[in-house]
């Protein structure tokens, strides 16, 4: 899966628009009308809205990005992996890894993740930035 997704990754992002604004516009509509999700019931909304509305920290390259790179829309072929359904925009990397990352561990193990990261570096992606991957699985959170 982490081969997979860093050859995604790897495609051109000509014609891709962001799709981080709408889910962060999505995500500010649910903040306000439900309890915040696991782990962030630390945060009160007002905290967890001004997060949102502040935005991914640092200038990080964008890449094609998936949306929805998870355990049940991987696909073997052959030992090959591949996603069943993309969703495609140009954002940070960090967008789908911190999908991907809660998929794994959820599914897997939390110990799972590195094997994928290890995976995901080996296949030509670039490690996250913890600051950036910590504020897409708040988005992520609101899925």
């Amino acid at each position: 899966m982490g081969y997979a997704l860093a050859d995604f990754h790897s495609g051109s992002i000509e014609g891709l628009a962001s799709t981080t604004a709408t889910e962060v516009d999505a995500a500010l509509v649910q903040a306000a009308s439900e309890p915040m999700p696991h782990p962030f019931t630390w945060a009160s909304a007002d905290t967890v809205r001004a997060m949102l509305r502040a935005g991914a920290p640092g200038e990080i390259p964008f890449v094609r990005t998936h949306g929805a790179p998870t355990v049940s829309h991987t696909v073997l072929d052959d030992s090959v992996a591949s996603f069943d359904a993309p969703v495609e925009g140009a954002d940070p990397a960090e967008r789908d890894l911190a999908i991907a990352l809660r998929s794994i561990a959820e599914t897997f193990s939390p110990e799972a993740t590195r094997t994928f990261l290890d995976a995901y570096e080996e296949g030509g992606g670039r490690l996250p930035v913890p600051a950036v991957l910590d504020w897409y699985a708040l988005l992520a959170a609101f899925r």
